[in-house]
């Protein structure tokens, strides 16, 4: 009996430290609540700001300003860009990409084993004309508004353009592509084509 109750004193004694502790850490917590609850918040600040740099348009993915990585998994297996000249003029667009074969010609100023991907809008003779890459690379003289590009290697894959260098996307868990999004102005958004979902 007595060696029960010398149990029963351990054991409330060892539930008083415990309680103890979580009492301290409980405190702590609330006498910083203003802290942790402001964290919480910048963190959600942060979340939905993330949230902001994209916004799903039917099967395509609109990108409507810079941001930081998206992982994207595609509905086809092909990573394809569309451009659209509306709101864009004299602005580029400028997205990164992780690559199986980047080089220094596909490269740009994306960093190592990665792709870029650039596009803007130019006057030309009366007309609103898209370019990918460069400015030297103009849609053939006819404006349609928006463009497509298909990034394969060792060219991209477009129509009423000359192809110019790019590269196959390094994927994995199936279609999932990386991408950086480093330059999108205001009101001048770009897509990706045909994706499943977005990994932040």
């Amino acid at each position: 009996m007595n060696s029960f109750k010398l149990l029963f004193v351990f054991i409330l004694l060892l539930l008083g430290s415990f309680a103890q502790r979580f009492q301290r850490h409980l405190f702590n917590g609330t006498q910083n609540g203003m802290i942790s609850e402001n964290s919480k918040i910048d963190n959600l600040d942060a979340l939905s700001s993330d949230e902001e740099i994209y916004v799903p348009d039917g099967d395509d993915v609109k990108f409507v300003r810079d941001g930081r990585e998206v992982e994207l998994e595609l509905k086809y297996k092909e990573l394809m860009f569309k451009f659209c000249s509306d709101g864009c003029m004299d602005q580029t667009v400028i997205a990164c990409y992780d690559s199986t074969n980047s080089n220094s010609l596909s490269q740009g100023d994306c960093d190592p084993g990665q792709c870029e991907f650039k596009a803007g809008v130019l006057k030309d003779l009366g007309k609103n004309l898209i370019w990918f890459k460069s400015d030297k690379n103009l849609q053939s003289g006819y404006e349609n508004k928006c463009e497509t590009a298909i990034m394969a290697f060792p060219e991209t894959k477009t129509a009423g353009f000359r192809p110019f260098p790019s590269c196959e996307p390094l994927k994995h868990d199936g279609n999932v592509v990386k991408l950086y999004v480093r330059q999108v102005p205001p009101g001048c958004p770009f897509y990706v084509v045909s994706f499943f979902f977005i990994f932040c």
